[in-house]
């Protein structure tokens, strides 16, 4: 299995949730713009995201990874409802914020949250167990608070004079790390 076969594959995914979702255009389209920045899915860069993760790790495994692909468009849309938070808070560019302004990115960003839960629930039709299923959620809740709790510390940490060495290593191991380490235990957990 490629990298690049599992990124069509989730790629298609995404696309199919969204499809499904917005019934207003210009949502669509602020969801659209943040999935296709770089190293997000609807990108047709060479880079691959995390979201491709849970696929490799499932496979690896032993597991058969195209039915646990709604987990992999859950930590997609996940990752990217994050990075337009992130944008918001730091006022980041290129940021959709800048794009469409802060409240309707906001507001895209929270689409992307309830759209995760729906991907998940996809896995259902995928035939997982209601238990693997509920696994998956606590998987993703664990490390989004995590995430929230590392990036408090960021914006904290910009405004205090002493911020040191540590206090960054760790506020980055439980945003970054939290999340690579979500993505790999989710496919483990499909597998």
């Amino acid at each position: 299995t490629s990298p690049q076969q599992v990124a069509g594959v989730l790629r298609h995914e995404v696309q199919d949730i969204l499809s499904q979702c917005c019934v207003d255009p210009a949502l669509n389209r602020a969801l659209v713009w943040s999935l296709s920045q770089p190293g997000r899915i609807l990108n047709q860069g060479k880079r691959f995201g995390w979201s491709i993760l849970p696929l490799l790790v499932c496979d690896w495994c032993g597991g058969a990874w195209r039915k646990a692909t709604p987990a992999a468009a859950a930590i997609e849309l996940w990752l990217t409802a994050g990075d337009v938070f992130d944008e918001v808070e730091d006022h980041d560019l290129p940021g959709l914020w800048h794009e469409i302004g802060e409240a309707q990115a906001v507001n895209a960003g929270t689409t992307l949250l309830f759209l995760t839960q729906a991907a998940v629930l996809r896995l259902r039709g995928c035939g997982f167990a209601d238990s693997l299923i509920v696994s998956v959620m606590q998987e993703i809740t664990r490390a989004g608070t995590r995430s929230c709790d590392g990036q408090h510390r960021d914006l904290v940490g910009e405004s205090l004079i002493e911020f040191t060495e540590e206090d960054y290593f760790g506020m980055t191991g439980m945003r970054s790390g939290a999340l690579i380490e979500c993505a790999c235990r989710v496919g483990a957990v499909l597998a």
